[in-house]
């Protein structure tokens, strides 16, 4: 049996200035289609986290990245990590010591 892990998928360049729009609920039932479950949508940003079969990020990233443009008719380039890599960054915490300005934000 094959195991599943969680990973978080990160669309460039929709919905941006009123191009390429996909509607979250769309992209929902996309990723249904690939077989995906547990698919959460982070407003109208095109990040998505969600579980599958373990697999590379590299062919997870092909594979929506194709699927997504024969479905909605524009490439979206799409970035994937595993929830465990977002999880080891944010505990990392990479912007300690940084210090905020009007100029530099978080």
């Amino acid at each position: 049996m094959k195991t599943k892990e969680q990973y978080v998928a990160f669309l460039r360049g929709i919905n941006v200035g009123g191009h390429h729009k996909l509607p979250m609920a769309d992209l929902k039932k996309e990723m249904e289609k690939l077989g995906f479950e547990n698919i959460v949508t982070l407003l109208n940003s095109g990040n998505v986290v969600f579980d599958s079969v373990s697999d590379t990020v590299e062919n997870l990233e092909v594979k929506i990245s194709k699927h997504l443009e024969q479905a909605f008719g524009f490439p979206v380039p799409t970035i994937i990590r595993t929830a465990k890599t977002i999880d080891e960054l944010l505990r990392s915490n990479p912007f300690e010591h940084v210090s905020l300005t009007k100029d530099i934000r978080l």
